[in-house]
């Protein structure tokens, strides 16, 4: 097989961070163009709308103007009732031709048609995430009880914070994502944090330890589960050669369409 690389344009390993890097893929593949659909809807905001793009071969720079899609059809239905048609805004980006607000405990479809690709996905928007307790787990990370709903996961960061300057520290990632329990509505799941760096696990800086958890539609854990299958690639919007659990379907598509929501900023019990 021919070695030929390829990359696509990212979307960011944590979405709460908003930072996006591209990068190379280094894998022995024979290059496919994928379309690379990529779309956040955060409870109670404004919707951003749906990226399309398509992988770009590694001896084309990088451009978005090269990698977006121009010419797509797509429009979401909420609760497979309401219409919302898309149109082209900038840079791939499909948006409503007005401003549309996202909502929690609500279903959202995309339906799409990039030339002769059907392109679909559904999603659910949380609610806010129901804290049940906090706690410092030896100095070294926070783990956070959660009273789970079904078709929900989660995930938790930690912020360090000494003034309202700003934080000295936080979580650069979630450390893993739980999942609520199909049958038990009420059941608490633990999730937790990344570890603390070492400076600042002391009883200062305990004081001023915060938290945040994310609630999402529960196909993001799937994604999270399978999105380093791929290794040596470290990017988790770069597909190799196996399998990732994007939510986006359709024949050489990729990427997430995913609800989420999160807390208020908290700090950890003392």
């Amino acid at each position: 097989m021919k070695k030929t690389f390829y990359s696509l344009v990212v979307l960011i390993s944590l979405i709460y961070f908003g930072c996006e890097d591209s990068e190379i893929v280094d894998v022995d593949v024979e290059y496919k163009e994928y379309v690379v659909v990529r779309g956040e809807l955060l409870a109670d905001s404004i919707f951003t709308g749906v990226t399309f793009t398509k992988t770009l071969p590694l001896d084309v720079t990088f451009d978005i103007k090269k990698a977006e899609l121009t010419d797509v059809f797509a429009y979401m239905k909420v609760n497979g009732v309401q219409v919302i048609p898309l149109h082209y805004n900038t840079d791939g980006v499909y948006k409503p031709l007005y401003n549309f607000r996202i909502h929690s405990s609500t279903n959202y479809e995309l339906f799409a048609i990039v030339g002769d690709k059907s392109i679909y996905a559904s999603t659910y928007v949380p609610e806010v995430p129901r804290i049940d307790n906090s706690a410092f787990h030896d100095n070294e990370y926070v783990d956070v009880n959660i009273a789970s709903r079904p078709n929900e996961c989660y995930g938790s960061v930690y912020f360090i914070s000494p003034s309202s300057g700003g934080s000295v520290s936080r979580s650069t990632d979630f450390h893993s994502i739980v999942e609520a329990p199909n049958s038990e509505f009420n059941d608490i799941v633990l999730s937790r944090t990344q570890e603390i760096p070492e400076q600042y696990q002391t009883e200062f800086y305990r004081s001023v330890t915060y938290f945040q958890v994310y609630s999402f539609d529960k196909a993001y854990s799937d994604y999270f589960k399978t999105r380093g299958n791929n290794e040596p690639i470290t990017n988790s919007y770069i597909q190799g050669g196996d399998a990732i659990a994007w939510n986006v379907t359709g024949d050489y598509v990729i990427g997430l369409f995913i609800g989420k929501n999160k807390s208020s900023i908290v700090l950890v019990n003392q």
